[in-house]
């Protein structure tokens, strides 16, 4: 067999070999690959209102005005009494919860303090009434309406003392309608004319020698009160 004969053998075989690879190739690629299967989604969760607020003429400087004693004489009975009250009997502070979760509300009431005329005389002195006899006779006094609802005529009264006062106030979770509490302020004078409130020697001239001490001597009287609200539930409730 001549050389040239060789070579267009070896040439063809080469071809034929070339062709058979390309061929097992497509084979291979299309039965063997691997398999993949892709998907998308997306996950969230809601989350739980919060809502708190407090409204009205306590969340500012509350001004009574003036206050003085009752103008009547004793009667040897009752101790003789004169009040003021924010207008129309209005709450001092409206508190609504319109959260997703219950709160606890916090009033604080701070003891009050007294503020005297320039060069005037101060509770505790030498002939001074002592600060229980002072918050006896002004008296700061809240009243809760838990509800929201309560008439004015039916509210329970408290006075505030040397510690100041601390009202809790639960508040649930709103239910399509907000849950609501109201707090009520007013000041009261009252002329210790009673043993039960002067002590021993109350008379109408001592309770009238008391009250014109503070007419003389006192300017005004101060009560600071600060509120908050926390968290009282969680979501969801299990």
């Amino acid at each position: 067999m001549e050389k040239s004969d060789k070579k267009r053998i070896l040439t063809r075989v080469l071809i034929v070999i070339a062709a058979l690879t390309l061929l097992s190739c497509c084979f291979l690629g299309s039965t063997f690959a691997r398999y993949v299967t892709n998907a998308s989604g997306s996950a969230s969760v809601g989350v739980a209102k919060w809502s708190v607020s407090f409204e009205g003429v306590g969340t500012s400087a509350i001004s009574f005005g003036e206050l003085s004693p009752s103008k009547d004489v004793w009667n040897g009975t009752a101790a003789r009494q004169n009040t003021i009250d924010i207008k129309d009997n209005a709450p001092a502070l409206t508190i609504t919860n319109n959260s997703e979760v219950d709160a606890d509300v916090t009033v604080k009431i701070a003891a009050p303090t007294f503020n005297y005329h320039n060069g005037k005389g101060t509770i505790g002195e030498t002939g001074a009434p002592s600060m229980g006899q002072a918050l006896k006779v002004i008296s700061f006094q809240y009243a809760l309406d838990k509800k929201g609802s309560a008439e004015y005529s039916t509210l329970d009264w408290v006075s505030v003392d040397e510690n100041g006062a601390t009202i809790s106030v639960p508040l649930k979770a709103t239910t399509g309608t907000a849950t609501t509490a109201k707090l009520y302020l007013r000041v009261v004078w009252t002329s210790l004319d009673i043993e039960e409130l002067y002590g021993p020697g109350a008379s109408a001239e001592n309770a009238d020698n008391l009250d014109t001490w503070f007419g003389e001597n006192v300017d005004t009287v101060t009560a600071n009160l600060t509120y908050s609200a926390v968290q009282a539930s969680k979501l969801p409730t299990t």
